[in-house]
């Protein structure tokens, strides 16, 4: 294996990460296709680095499948299927190491709406059944944050509740409802104990609203309404503390178009479009610097297709070790708290380096590792976009771009 110096590594990827921002780069890129069936109004959620992808329908076939994704192979791998009842507008969440998924209906016609929940352990590859949600409901947004998960809206007895998910004492406690009018197949990017949600449906027809959810005031705040078309079941993820949203359906048209929200100057601007097909019932997920969008239907072709987001690095050109440690930081907007969570890190020295856009380091603190668990305060330094890059036993590990925010 070639060794790299932690310096030069610095250069390369603070060099291309800049120049990303200046030309805004970011590219479609197809990636292996989901190896089951074409699949809509699945649910999926990114655990530890990887994507986890499953229920959903085809041609009114419901299933209840559940598949992994490795961005880092470009792989996927059959897991333990869901134990619930087959279904499909189901929502999920994660809790590292656990995905939590739940709700959603039995049928096209919904003819049985759902309030359980399940609990997916990443590391053994089971399930269990948890505290089910006050109420039924299906089409539901949902997010997390740090140690607690958040599902909103939905088809169901109140469609305007806010439910929080408290995985220590496994209970469900409401929030503040959401606003507007109660909507279903809403979307939602999230950040930093705050979630966006955006677009969906009251069964009137599509929206544009975005409303933005304060976790810590417990509060909502209407923002700069979505610029494209009102619609509903468009897919939505947080890239480079950007919310990005787009196709979804309106008045039975669909779209390929997309648009990204920056939330510090409550803007958006038009991106590149969804190359694949136009489409509904996709599932959104992001990871690192990339967002990705797997599945979906159109009027008449069920996709298995999946597509990347993100700046075109081709990483391969620089060596790292995944196999030696691994390690989650969490989250990448903050106003000054991070959190490592870390693989075969015991007895270890690790290095946290944090640089800004003009490559001068900010902070550096080696620790010598008895946890895999690493709390970091950063909260001393100034607004912006900043990037870290972290090495063990002076071997490079990751790096990435996070956003301190006051």
């Amino acid at each position: 294996m070639k060794i790299i110096t932690k310096y030069f590594f610095c250069f390369i990827i603070l060099s291309c990460i800049f120049l990303q921002a200046e030309a805004g780069a970011y590219v479609w890129t197809q990636k292996a296709s989901y190896p089951g069936n074409g699949l809509a109004f699945g649910t999926g959620v990114n655990v530890k680095s990887k994507l986890y992808y499953g229920t959903g329908e085809t041609l009114g076939s419901v299933y209840s499948e559940w598949w992994e994704y490795n961005p880092a192979t470009n792989t996927w791998a059959r897991q333990s299927d869901f134990p619930g009842t087959k279904r499909l507008r189901a929502c999920s969440f994660a809790i590292s190491p656990y995905a939590f998924v739940g709700s959603g209906q039995d049928d096209l016609s919904a003819t049985n709406t759902f309030s359980d929940f399940w609990r997916y352990d990443v590391t053994s590859d089971s399930w269990l059944q948890i505290a089910g949600m006050p109420s039924a409901r299906t089409g539901a947004s949902a997010f997390s944050y740090i140690d607690e998960g958040f599902v909103v809206n939905g088809d169901g007895t109140n469609g305007k509740e806010l439910w929080k998910y408290d995985p220590v004492n496994n209970a469900w406690s409401a929030l503040k409802n959401f606003p507007a009018n109660g909507v279903e197949q809403s979307s939602v990017f999230a950040e930093n104990g705050k979630a966006w949600v955006c677009c969906g449906t009251d069964g009137s027809g599509g929206s544009s609203d975005l409303w933005q959810y304060n976790i810590g005031p417990n509060t909502w705040t209407q923002k700069s309404s979505f610029p494209g078309n009102a619609r509903w079941n468009a897919a939505a993820f947080m890239l480079d503390g950007k919310g990005t949203v787009g196709l979804g359906l309106s008045n039975g048209k669909l779209y390929n178009d997309v648009y990204q929200y920056d939330r510090f100057l409550n803007s958006w601007s038009q991106v590149d479009s969804f190359p694949g097909m136009a489409r509904i019932g996709t599932t959104a997920f992001a990871e690192g610097d990339y967002g990705y969008i797997c599945g979906g239907r159109d009027n008449g072709q069920y996709f298995n297709d999946l597509w990347s987001f993100g700046p075109p690095i081709d990483t391969g050109l620089i060596d790292s070790v995944p196999e030696f440690c691994s390690i989650d930081l969490t989250p990448n907007a903050t106003k000054g708290k991070l959190y490592l969570d870390c693989d075969n890190v015991i007895n270890k020295k690790l290095e946290f380096n944090l640089y800004d856009l003009k490559g001068r380091i900010v902070y550096s603190q080696s620790f010598n590792m008895q946890t895999k668990f690493l709390e970091l305060n950063i909260s001393k330094y100034r607004e912006g976009i900043y990037i870290y890059v972290i090495n063990c036993n002076d071997l490079f590990v990751t790096s990435g771009k996070l956003a301190i925010i006051q």
